[in-house]
């Protein structure tokens, strides 16, 4: 099962490999249409990353929009569909963002690959801080050519048959009676772990 898990995982990611996220980009009504996110992009690629014209010519995005419900006083993040050579284009010129902006461009991952890159954070860190070379691959960390995988949860099987296991300890198990609702079968389970 976490093989299929991974692979379904891995295939996500290549999905997504050529989707940056923006965030804290200020929101105004109106701004809906993807034609007027791809001009604020523009803009901020011409603003905010120094990116040069010749360069900007080569910036296409097949799809952007804004995530999530509005919430006043909020600004939604913008998730864009770039071309390969434009995600290089803006990633390359990320350093030239001024350190007190509150923009932030990031590549854009599944949440599992999040947390997993999340958890190396840290070791990244201490290795670029003692000068080592260091980068992400996906959620993997490469340190002076060194791989690094996360640390895996001490759950090994999240899915575990409840029912199954708490046969092998019916003495301390509550159960609560059968429930059908819309054609489903629900039945509750108190194991002391």
């Amino acid at each position: 099962m976490e093989d299929v898990n991974e692979r379904i995982l891995d295939l996500t990611c290549r999905s997504m490999r050529d989707n940056i996220v923006l965030k804290n980009v200020e929101e105004s009504r109106g701004e809906e249409t993807p034609a007027v996110l791809e001009c604020m992009l523009i803009d901020i690629c011409k603003s905010k990353l120094k990116v040069k014209e010749s360069d900007l010519r080569q910036i296409h995005v097949e799809r952007i929009h804004r995530v999530g419900k509005r919430i006043r006083g909020k600004n939604r993040n913008i998730v864009v569909k770039l071309s390969s050579k434009a995600k290089a284009i803006i990633m390359t010129h990320l350093k030239n963002i001024p350190k007190h902006d509150g923009l932030r461009i990031t590549e854009q991952f599944p949440p599992e690959v999040q947390a997993r890159r999340n958890k190396l954070w840290p070791k990244f860190m201490e290795a670029r801080q003692s000068g080592k070379e260091a980068r992400f691959k996906v959620d993997k960390l490469i340190v002076e050519k060194e791989m690094h995988h996360p640390v895996k949860d001490q759950i090994t099987d999240i899915n575990m048959n409840v029912t199954e296991k708490s046969m092998q300890i019916q003495p301390q198990t509550k159960s609560t009676c059968v429930t059908t609702i819309d054609s489903g079968h629900y039945q509750g389970h108190a194991v002391p772990v």
